[in-house]
């Protein structure tokens, strides 16, 4: 399997997939780092909604996008059905299960289908057979600049969130489409090294291990050597030279058992890896944004929000709280607790007072 690189125009036919091969290859091995299986997202419960954020993840708002009108309450679905997508890897059914939550609660009748295939989920979203569908910032705004202008064009999103919702807004009203507010959670490319390597050199930021001066090992894919978003880009904004690329894959547990074995040093992973969650390993923190944007953000029908404002309203509210950490932990609970999408998203939007 070819992994994207969000430093290229991502091919539609892989672009969510890399996530569903991440944990498949994480079930084939035995570690301490847990593995499981993912499951369906189903509908939601109804009650009673609260009036969405307007601001994204900093406070900042993003021009032109919808915040919805004030909300109602209802008892039981009155403002008709809506089909959330899931592209069918774990992730996409835990914000699947999220959307469908909210928007049951705000009256809708919603329903969840699995589309794991990119042109075919992209296709069903212009045309209406699905309403919404959780997308990454980044790499969607360059999916959709690619589908416009071709498959070589340049990519425009950048590590700034709102330059890159302002890339991905034309893009996606010149297909029918609008983005929503994103969230802070972000499904991104990281580097992760042990809890122990972290403590003994005090490591939080890239920068810190760039100004350790002390060249890695790193354990990634075979496109690390030349992805702008690895090993170049690691040298050109941090100063991190890679002695040794371990050509053990990305984000896979192989990768990650040889920095817990302190074979290398680092590991390339995704920022929303469940398995992190209760491993010994952390993830550096980006300071410098040498990752495009990838904020996790709602991407809409355009007819389906004209006829359904409120949508917007109860998505938004997702703005205020969700992070990069709760949505590994839904991914955790449903990968290796093996709980049903639905009833993580629940408990968590509980947690929140949301529902």
């Amino acid at each position: 399997m070819v992994l994207l690189r969000r430093d290229a125009a991502p091919a539609p036919a892989r672009l969510h997939r890399r996530r569903a091969w991440s944990r498949t290859a994480a079930g084939l091995a035995v570690l301490a780092l847990a593995a499981g299986c993912q499951g369906k997202a189903s509908t939601g419960a109804s009650g009673t909604t609260a009036a969405g954020a307007s601001a994204g993840p900093s406070g900042a708002a993003f021009p032109g996008v919808p915040t919805g009108p004030a909300a109602t309450t209802v008892g039981h679905p009155t403002r008709g059905p809506l089909t959330v997508a899931s592209a069918g890897y774990t992730e996409s059914d835990v914000m699947a299960a999220l959307y469908s939550a909210l928007l049951t609660k705000g009256g809708y009748a919603v329903k969840i289908t699995a589309i794991p295939i990119t042109d075919t989920l992209e296709t069903s979203l212009e045309k209406g057979l699905v309403d919404l569908v959780a997308q990454p910032a980044a790499a969607y705004t360059n999916q959709l600049n690619a589908l416009i202008r071709g498959a070589g064009a340049a990519p425009v999103a950048s590590g700034d969130v709102t330059a890159t919702m302002a890339q991905l807004s034309p893009l996606a009203v010149a297909r029918g489409l609008t983005p929503l507010h994103p969230t802070a959670a972000v499904d991104e490319y990281a580097f992760a090294v042990s809890k122990a390597y972290a403590t003994l050199h005090n490591l939080t930021t890239l920068s810190d291990l760039g100004r350790l001066g002390t060249p890695v090992r790193l354990a990634a894919g075979d496109d690390c050597a030349t992805a702008a978003w690895c090993q170049p880009g690691l040298l050109r904004t941090y100063g991190i030279k890679v002695s040794v690329l371990d050509p053990l894959g990305m984000d896979t547990v192989v990768a990650k058992n040889a920095v817990l074995n302190k074979k290398d040093q680092l590991a390339a992973v995704v920022t929303t890896d469940g398995m992190l969650v209760t491993s010994k390993l952390v993830i550096l923190t980006d300071d410098k944004h040498l990752q495009a944007a990838g904020n996790l953000v709602p991407i809409v029908n355009t007819k389906a929000l004209a006829a359904h404002p409120d949508i917007a309203t109860d998505l938004n509210k997702l703005v205020a709280v969700l992070s990069t950490g709760d949505v590994a932990r839904m991914i955790a609970a449903v990968d290796t607790a093996r709980q049903r999408p639905a009833d993580v998203a629940a408990a968590y939007l509980r947690s929140k007072s949301l529902l």
